[in-house]
């Protein structure tokens, strides 16, 4: 509440009255709250408020009225609903208010805000009173308000009064409904003068209360709307479908319908049908079809059935997919496939596989072939392809189990018309029938697809004019899922042999390009291994012994299908752990995964515990042998297949390699200290030693299922000095890593000890030397894990954490920062919990630890205390260490600022100021952080307090570029200004710096202009807020800390940026109504006729214009424009030399008819018929001359105005010798001397006594002859 007051205390010395006025108003109520010696609570202001308005209305004083109401729509929101109930007297005196003010916009917006809250905590017999009948009534009038804000806010106020109790439907919900039916009767009784906004506001607002619509007033409402279109007005009739159409969709709303009123329903909307060229009630006409026939399904599937088969030949021709308008075929095509999933009935589809002559869908079935064969449908065919999409989806059920699923028997038709249409080499919807492709492989398997459309991939099949379908890898590797694991062993692997084969016979060709075609379809064979892998039905079968043989081959002799390979292991153990763990009924886990259930996958996962031992001998030998870029699919299942290892396996592996690690690590780390003393590089990778490297990764990998005696063995394994200070950072990084594993794993390893082994723990990493740069973030994530087990009595273990977890914040690497930031929260939560500290008990050997007392005390733990130990690092040695002190204290007030004590927010923001004005950068840097996050965090009254010293402060950096101090400190201002108003921040900015204020300000008035040019003036309750913003960032802390980007940068070129909306609108226009338009082409090539009753035609349509396309060039025309000498060779000229040779026959041939206008010897006709001979000399010569002129630049703007003027009939005589820098006359070396002259060709007088050119002796402008 405050924050909403605070702004509205800013405008105390507004210009506007209608924010001045309650800025007054306000403070006037405030000290009167002092003076009664009460506290500013929001029930005082309330009590205050009210009194106020009772006076106010008394003395009919409308000001204070209006000022009032807009204090008390602020304060209402924080009373309780009991307080309000009370006070319902008094808000029945306010109902008088509503008919006053309705006039009134602002005013008005705040009555409705204040009678929402009063309505909201009536009871039901206070709600049947009639004066609040009556006034509920009139707000339901301006939810159909002519202004746009009065009737938003309406509409809003009734849906949150009707919402508000979520046990039962309110009172006033049959009102509601009652007159939105009896608005819609009124207007269509009006018929044609009735106001069509009126309708299509109602529309809106039941609209908002869709959720709460009651199911048994739909009928009514659905008739009231169906009256709409005699009206006349096709908008109207639009938002009347389109609602009707998600009252519809609700899957209950059958229900409300006795069986004839519905099936009057569905007549009447199939009697609607606009006509075919309306397109503007097609597509809601369309919606709101596909919604009555759903839910007429769910009341009777056989009477819908007859319903879809008579209509959908409109929705499938004409009046949908076969439209010229694109928003017409999606709704079309949004409602054949909502027909088809929910109106669609199992006995429809059980008919048409049988064959009993009942219901089916053959016609639909039939449509649907037809239109891929024909040319009607042309411009539809993706819209087609989705449609038949859905119908395979549709047909995926299986009459007889096990059996085939109803697409098998009725879309084999389909699928080769389809695969005809794909071959074709200029068909434009691939992608569509890749979707087709790919639900036909999902509903009936690789299988049916692949006997039906063979691959073809042997170079032999092709060889007898069989079509390649090398396409369909691509779709069975996404697509395929629950089949047979023995198909691909039969048949796909066979075939990947074959080009294996025919690889390796090409490369010895050097046929490398065969090859490599070769090679990429064995991969695509191979990549569709992990689907076969997901639940196959016969796994058992499947990965028989030989099988699983020649993986392990392929891991170690096939790099490139290795991956291919890993993950299908991996699918075997997942799906069938995910499958075992299911709750779903296991009648229902068999329909839909094709006879599998839980018992199903505990076969499965018993069969791969079997294999698993030697699967894993072969992924470990595996690890160890790949680079270590190539070990982490490799680990994955490793651990997957440890999972379902037995105890026995996982313990025998344990203790293989901590005998490994415990004899290879000495030799190592005492070659890398070798190395480390000589200065040299240590290249691990190169190295024998190796091996715990890989032995570490291999027991991270273990660690997650180790018992609880090898989980203690490989804790003290892991903490051990060789190995936790071990030479090579790489090995450090390991330990810390499979530490963090042990403690996120085996939470039993601390939670039924003492303490003892916690308290080791802690020691002995906070004790441990030579610590690598590298290890920080997985150290720091250790002691994440660790501090969840820190006991209450013992949280002065904390205090020796903290130092790391500060010092953290500053490290380079942006995880180890993360890192760090997520312990300082896991310490401040697990203070906030409570316990006890004993501040004695520091370590006394660490350097950066905090001051402390030396003797022990305890206190009680919380997150003051937690908040006061990270401030005493504001007393560090070192400027690095109060930085880092100052960015994690940022960090956890941003997160703990509802908890902390308002006097400990208080000190620290009145020593800020210090920091900001510090002399050292780095300082400055992270107080400027805090300073933003105080500011876009913390109350206005915190921080209003400290302006006068940090005002100051930060003004001393903002001309300072380095570390985007300026930009900060600018971002900063712009919040100060936003949060507290331009007045308050320019109280306490030097009068040095008040540009700066000023320039913010203006940029922001700019901006908001810019934003609000349709806003109502003075309107202070449309004011932005910070809260209603979203962040940008995925991290609400770094917005605060990082973010500097100016709001109102971009608001400096208003006129521009609405002249590009404007003209992006009309592009937008343009495009819209280019995309509805019926574009179709007939291709011909070569000339040749298009036979449009041939089945190929297809092929020779599309929706772009082939002559804005580029025209593919044929072989050798680009060789058509050289010439050839006697051998035959190319002769290719130079460009000169072409010109050359170009230009005499361009000059004859081209300019002929110019020659004879403008040569000497040229004639001209005029306009009387009169013939006039050129007397002037030759046009084209004086042409040939300008040009050749045109190539000199002209010094400045002048030089060409004076060469214009000379080209109108003044000549500069004597310009040679004008010197250009300083007056006088300038004397070329051998040539004439500078002296006043005239050359007697330029003052030929013209015949008939005309005037010559007019001379220009002195080189000056007329009107300066020199004289003062």
């Amino acid at each position: 509440m405050e924050e909403a007051l605070f702004k509205i205390r800013c405008h105390l010395n507004s210009k506007l009255q209608n924010q001045r006025q309650p800025a007054l108003l306000l403070v006037a109520l405030e000290d009167t709250i002092r003076e009664q010696q009460q506290q500013l609570l929001p029930i005082s202001y309330h009590s205050l408020l009210l009194s106020t308005l009772d006076e106010a209305i008394s003395s009919t004083n409308t000001d204070m009225v209006s000022s009032a109401i807009y204090l008390e729509a602020t304060v209402i929101k924080f009373i309780d609903n009991n307080v309000l109930h009370n006070q319902y007297q008094i808000f029945e005196s306010l109902l008088q208010l509503l008919p006053k003010f309705s006039a009134n916009t602002p005013t008005l917006k705040a009555l409705l805000v204040v009678y929402e809250e009063f309505y909201k905590s009536l009871d039901p017999h206070q709600l049947q009173l009639s004066s609040f009948k009556s006034s509920y009534t009139e707000i339901l009038k301006l939810s159909v308000d002519a202004r746009p804000k009065v009737r938003k806010l309406a509409q809003a106020c009734i849906t949150n009064i009707l919402t508000f109790s979520d046990s039962q439907a309110h009172a006033y919900l049959p009102i509601t409904t009652s007159w939105v039916i009896k608005s819609f009767n009124d207007l269509v009784k009006k018929s044609n003068n009735a106001p069509s906004e009126t309708g299509i506001h109602l529309c809106a607002f039941v609209n908002t209360l869709n959720a709460i619509w009651p199911i048994q007033s739909l009928p009514k409402l659905a008739n009231s709307l169906l009256s709409t279109p005699h009206l006349g007005n096709s908008f109207l009739t639009s938002s009347s479908y389109q609602l009707l159409s998600q009252l519809l969709s609700n899957k209950s709303s059958h229900t409300a319908f006795e069986e004839e009123k519905l099936k009057t329903l569905v007549e009447s909307i199939t009697a609607s049908l606009p006509k075919p060229d309306d397109t503007l009630l097609l597509t809601p006409w369309l919606g709101i079809l596909d919604s009555a026939i759903s839910a007429y399904a769910r009341h009777d599937a056989n009477a819908a059935a007859v319903v879809i088969l008579n209509i959908w030949p409109k929705i499938f021709n004409a009046h949908g997919l076969a439209s010229a308008n694109t928003d017409v075929r999606k709704a079309a095509e949004n409602a054949c496939c909502g027909i088809i999933r929910w109106g669609m009935s199992v006995d429809m589809i059980k008919n048409t596989v049988e064959s009993n002559g009942g219901v089916n869908i053959s016609p639909i079935l039939d449509s649907i072939l037809v239109s891929l064969n024909g040319i009607s449908h042309r411009h539809s065919i993706p819209n087609v392809l989705n449609v038949l999409t859905a119908l395979i989806s549709k047909l995926r059920v299986r009459f007889t189990y096990p059996g085939p699923t109803a697409a098998e028997s009725l879309i084999a038709q389909h699928l080769t018309t389809i695969a005809d249409l794909r071959q074709l080499p200029n068909f434009e919807f691939r992608e569509k029938t890749d979707d087709v492709f790919g639900m036909a492989l999902e509903v009936c398997g690789p299988a049916y697809v692949l006997n039906l459309l063979p691959l073809n991939l042997d170079p032999s099949l092709q060889a007898k004019g069989k079509e390649g379908r090398a396409y369909l890898l691509p779709i069975m590797r996404t697509r395929i899922t629950n089949t047979s694991l023995d198909f691909f062993v039969k048949q796909l692997v066979p075939l990947s042999s074959q080009m294996f084969e025919h690889a390796s016979e090409s490369k010895n060709k050097n046929k490398d390009l065969e090859a490599k075609i070769y090679n990429t379809l064995m991969e695509q064979i191979w990549s569709t291994f992990p689907s076969f892998c997901n639940l196959p039905i016969d796994l058992t079968v499947g990965l028989s012994d030989e099988f699983a043989s020649m993986l392990s081959n392929v891991l170690y002799s096939q790099p490139q299908l290795r991956s291919s390979v890993l993950k299908g292991l991996r699918n075997l153990v997942e799906k069938n752990v995910s499958l075992q763990k299911s709750q779903g009924p296991p009648e229902e886990l068999k329909k839909a995964f094709n006879g599998l259930s839980q018992h199903e996958a505990s076969v499965n996962i018993d069969y791969l515990k079997t294999i698993a031992p030697n699967l894993l001998s072969v992924l470990f030998d595996l690890f160890g042998t790949v680079s270590r870029e190539s070990r982490g699919m490799i680990g994955e299942v490793i651990a997957d297949y440890l999972t379902i290892a037995s105890e026995k396996d996982i313990s025998g592996t344990y203790k293989k390699l901590s005998k490994s690690l415990l004899e290879t690590l000495p030799q190592h780390n005492v070659k890398m200290a070798k190395a480390a003393k000589s200065n040299k590089t240590f290249n691990a990778a190169a190295d024998n030693l190796i091996a715990p490297h890989t032995t570490m990764d291999l027991l991270i990998l273990l660690s997650p299922h180790l018992n609880a005696k090898l989980t203690a063995n490989a804790w003290e394994l892991a903490t051990s000095d060789q190995v936790l200070m071990s030479e090579d950072q790489a090995v450090q990084k390991k330990a810390y890593r499979m530490l963090n594993k042990l403690c996120e794993n085996h939470r039993e390893l601390f939670a039924a000890d003492d303490g003892s082994r916690i308290d080791k723990a802690i020691n002995t990493l906070t004790n441990t030397d030579n610590i690598s740069g590298g290890v920080k973030r997985d150290r720091l994530e250790v002691f994440t894990s660790l501090v969840r087990f820190i006991p209450s009595d013992k949280l002065h273990y904390i205090v020796s954490v903290v130092p790391e977890a500060v010092l953290g914040v500053k490290e380079t690497n942006e995880r180890a920062r993360s890192a760090a930031f997520e312990l300082l929260l896991e310490l401040g939560k697990k203070m906030e919990k409570g316990g006890r500290i004993e501040r004695g008990i520091v370590d006394e050997n660490d350097e950066d630890a905090m001051e402390t007392t030396t003797a022990t005390e305890t206190v009680n733990a919380d997150i003051n205390e937690y908040f006061t130990i990270l401030s005493a690092g504001l007393a560090g040695s070192t400027p690095h260490f109060i930085s880092a002190t100052l960015t994690s204290l940022a960090r956890v007030l941003f997160e703990f600022k509802e908890s902390l004590d308002k006097t400990l927010i208080d000190n620290l923001l009145s020593t800020l100021h210090i920091f900001v004005g510090s002399t050292n950068k780095e300082i400055v840097k992270s107080g400027i952080g805090l300073v933003k996050v105080t500011i876009t965090s913390l109350s206005s009254e915190l921080v209003f307090a400290h302006l006068d010293t940090l005002i100051p402060a930060l003004l001393g950096w903002k001309k300072e570029n380095k570390n985007h101090f300026k930009a900060n400190i600018r971002h900063i201002f712009e919040r100060l200004v936003k949060k507290f108003g331009v007045d308050v921040v320019d109280q306490y900015t030097p009068e040095a710096d008040k540009k700066l204020i000023t320039n913010i300000r203006k940029r922001a008035q700019r901006a908001k202009k810019g934003k609000s040019g349709k806003e109502d003036e003075g309107d202070i309750l449309d004011e932005d807020d910070d809260a209603n913003k979203k962040s940008k960032g995925t991290d609400a802390f770094e917005d605060a800390l990082y973010g500097s980007e100016s709001e109102f940068e971009e608001s400096d070129d208003e006129d521009d940026k609405s002249k590009n909306k404007a003209g992006k609108k009309a592009d937008k226009k343009n495009a819209k109504n280019a995309k509805n338009t019926s574009n179709t082409y007939i291709r011909e090539d070569d000339g040749e006729l298009v036979d449009l009753l041939d089945k190929g035609v297809i092929n020779n349509l599309t929706s772009f214009d082939p002559s804005k396309q580029s025209k593919r060039k044929l072989p050798g025309q680009e060789a058509q424009k050289y010439e050839l000498d006697d051998m035959g060779k190319l002769i290719i000229k130079d460009d000169d030399a072409v010109k050359k040779d170009e230009e005499p026959v361009d000059k004859v041939a081209g300019s002929a008819y110019l020659h004879n206008l403008e040569s000497e010897d040229g004639i001209t006709m005029g306009r009387d018929g009169r013939v006039r001979f050129n007397k002037k000399r030759d046009r084209s010569v004086e042409d040939d001359e300008e040009d050749g002129q045109k190539d000199v630049k002209m010094a400045d703007e002048d030089s060409s105005k004076k060469k214009k003027k000379n080209k109108q009939g003044t000549v500069g005589v004597g310009k040679e010798f004008k010197s250009k820098r300083a007056g006088g006359d300038v004397t070329a070396k051998g040539g004439q001397q500078p002296y006043a002259y005239v050359p007697l060709n330029q003052t030929k007088k013209l015949s008939r006594g005309g005037q010559g050119p007019r001379l220009d002796v002195t080189g000056k402008k007329k009107g300066r002859s020199g004289k003062k």
